[in-house]
């Protein structure tokens, strides 16, 4: 199931790139996170994606947008006002790729309500956590 996603990425509202998950070869496959590895002119495009969606969205929480993107398939309002974006495979039923989208959104959601995100410093490793949800809904996904 883990090859229906391939990446995603978690952004603010104001288009700016926290953190990004990624398919790692080196884990089997396992998704782990790094800083976001987009070129200039991308990250331009990713924020007006964002702005202009956020512009004609009433900002419904858990709302997928799709997009006519080289990389972006979908994107996700989260309660805490920022922004997942996920890259998926496009050989794969969207059924099955928006249920694991509402899914990872909901296990960040859980795991780092509005009051722990204040406290972030811009420090990756405290997306860990989020990590090995992820990591554990994807094992349990496969029995």
């Amino acid at each position: 199931m883990s090859e229906s996603l391939e990446e995603f990425w978690i952004f603010s509202k104001e288009g700016e790139p926290l953190v990004n998950f990624y398919r790692d070869p080196n884990a089997k496959g396992l998704f782990n996170y790094r800083d976001t590895l987009f070129s200039q002119d991308k990250l331009i495009e990713i924020k007006n994606l964002i702005l202009t969606n956020l512009q004609n969205s009433s900002l419904n929480k858990k709302k997928i947008m799709r997009f006519k993107n080289d990389i972006i398939r979908y994107g996700q309002y989260l309660q805490n006002d920022l922004i997942m974006l996920y890259k998926t495979n496009p050989k794969i039923k969207e059924k099955k790729v928006l249920s694991i989208c509402k899914v990872i959104s909901e296990i960040f959601d859980n795991a780092y309500p509005l009051d722990k995100l204040q406290f972030w410093e811009g420090n990756l490793s405290f997306f860990e956590k989020l990590r090995k949800k992820v990591a554990i809904y994807f094992k349990m996904s496969r029995l």
